[in-house]
């Protein structure tokens, strides 16, 4: 990888030397945060030279070494600024104090959550979306008897079903296919014999569930 090569005033510090570079490279905080997945937080401290708000120096160094290469500058240039700077903060060990962990918000990027969250809702949507498509599909059309009536008793050997189904629907009677008008209006005569006749209406859509009525019609000579 070639790096650029910048001529830094001598007098400035690690940070003003790493924010004048992402300037040069006409780079915002916020593209640093999306180039090298590192907080704004951490980035800022950094440049501000805030060492004890960085993470311990392991992954502070590590940190640098992203940065220096997405800057375009040689890492151990950043690392040996660092190491004067800091001084002997990195040695923690004589102060018995906790090293400080580098927390899960320094390597959360609040953009890749956006991301994410878009993505999963994308797929949520689509999900959602094909489910309602193939109920609508599968489920069964509409189908309303509107005579003969249900027990009947009726002398002529002929009794004509009307009844409605959703437009497009095949609709059919005791197995016969009976047409359907543009509002889905259909008329049927069915013969019938002496007794109990029951008359089986079905109505379905393509790939859909079938819709079943039934009516039970006597045909009584004698009354």
């Amino acid at each position: 990888m070639s790096f650029v090569i910048r001529k830094f005033e001598q007098h400035l510090t690690l940070g003003e030397k790493m924010k004048a570079q992402r300037k040069a490279a006409n780079i915002t905080i916020g593209e640093m945060e999306e180039k090298t997945k590192i907080s704004k937080t951490i980035l800022k401290a950094f440049e501000a030279g805030d060492y004890p708000k960085l993470p311990e120096p392991l992954y502070a160094r590590n940190f640098l070494k992203i940065i220096a290469r997405v800057l375009q500058v040689d890492e151990t240039y950043f690392l040996d600024l660092y190491e004067h700077e800091c001084g002997s903060c990195a040695y923690q060990g004589t102060s018995h104090l906790p090293r400080q962990r580098p927390r899960a918000a320094n390597f959360f990027v609040a953009s890749r959550l956006v991301k994410i969250v878009g993505i999963l809702c994308i797929a949520l949507a689509i999900v959602v979306y094909l489910g309602i498509q193939i109920r609508y599909i599968t489920k069964a059309p509409t189908l309303v008897l509107l005579s003969p009536e249900d027990g009947l008793v009726v002398q002529d050997a002929m009794v004509t079903v009307t009844g409605k189904s959703d437009p497009g629907s095949h609709v059919s009677i005791n197995g016969t296919t009976v047409l359907l008008s543009k509002e889905g209006l259909f008329e049927q005569e069915v013969s019938l014999e002496r007794g109990m006749n029951t008359i089986t209406v079905e109505g379905a859509k393509r790939y859909s569930d079938k819709a079943v009525v039934y009516r039970r019609v006597i045909l009584d000579h004698k009354k």
